[in-house]
């Protein structure tokens, strides 16, 4: 029997637990079998269809973001997730910032 969810975020939760692409293409047919709603997202999310977003004639049919997450913030939360206190990666951010190299 299909697992039941009640929002979409829910189920691609449970579709990606698993790291094996075989057991999580196994999820996703089993959500499907239940609630065909998930099939374009998992469409668009592969490339095999490309949504309409409504954009007016002549402009890109995807979008490429030039800026990205700046090199300080990605510094943030890997220090934040080595333990580090707020007033520590501070110090070695305004440092980056400042164009050292943060140590």
């Amino acid at each position: 029997m299909a697992k039941k969810f009640r929002q979409v975020n829910e189920a691609f939760d449970w579709i990606f637990e698993p790291r094996s692409k075989k057991e999580q293409l196994g999820r996703i047919k089993e959500v499907a079998s239940a609630n065909q709603s998930i099939v374009p997202f998992v469409r668009w999310g592969v490339g095999a269809d490309s949504p309409d977003w409504g954009v007016p004639e002549g402009h890109p049919e995807r979008t490429k973001i030039e800026d990205d997450i700046p090199d300080w913030e990605g510094l943030i939360n890997g220090l934040s997730k080595l333990g580090m206190t707020d007033s520590e990666v501070l110090a070695i951010c305004w440092d980056v910032r400042k164009g050292g190299i943060g140590y």
